[in-house]
């Protein structure tokens, strides 16, 4: 059946995905034990191998080329000469890259790029502030757990300025919730998530950076 308004390329495309998968399954094995539990294990496969083999391309990248700032998505930034650096990690990756000039102001072009954010947002809590409250939370966990109950005020607030601006959980009174709302911020929507996956939200974004 070709459901309307969908050419048939995308069904062309899903089942070259399908092959490519199971192509994936059989040559990782152990990979797929370790994820059976998944929903979909085929595509957990798929993206862990994506996972390992962009991380071994971008230390390949990174040996070659120092002078690293920071690690994108699709590739580095660095500082230094970028012919030099192109130069460089092309041999290293063995494969064709490009320089991505990046803009003298940054946050101009942010504001131009995504005139809908609220650029001008003055956090709840200042960088200095908010690595002071990690460290001090960082210190009681590698104490006893009687010392992490005692100071249990210090993570509450911790926590609550990482996950506050993508965490909404509305109020009803007298009702007993069960989802809340969470913020994505590459499609800029908000989806229902159970209560259960509050501790992802907390994990990743508290823990996680």
């Amino acid at each position: 059946m070709i459901l309307d308004g969908v050419g048939q390329e995308l069904y062309d495309f899903e089942d070259a995905m399908r092959q490519v998968r199971a192509r994936l399954v059989s040559m990782y094995p152990l990979v797929l034990a370790a994820v059976q539990a998944n929903p979909n294990p085929h595509a957990s496969v798929a993206y862990h191998v994506y996972v390992h083999f962009e991380r071994l391309l971008l230390n390949s990248m990174t040996e070659a080329v120092c002078h690293v700032v920071s690690f994108e998505h699709d590739g580095l930034v660095a500082r230094g000469d970028p012919t030099d650096h192109l130069r460089l990690a092309t041999a290293a990756a063995g494969m064709r890259l490009t320089i991505k000039p990046m803009p003298s102001d940054p946050v101009a072009a942010l504001r131009l790029k995504f005139p809908h954010h609220d650029w001008d947002i003055v956090a709840k809590l200042s960088d200095v502030d908010l690595v002071r409250a990690r460290a001090e939370c960082e210190h009681y966990l590698s104490k006893k757990a009687a010392r992490v109950r005692a100071n249990n005020l210090s993570f509450v607030d911790f926590v609550f300025h990482r996950v506050s601006d993508m965490v909404y959980v509305p109020f009803s009174e007298g009702e007993k919730h069960t989802h809340y709302e969470r913020f994505n911020p590459t499609r800029r929507t908000w989806t229902t998530r159970h209560r259960a996956d509050l501790i992802v939200e907390v994990q990743e974004r508290a823990w996680g950076g």
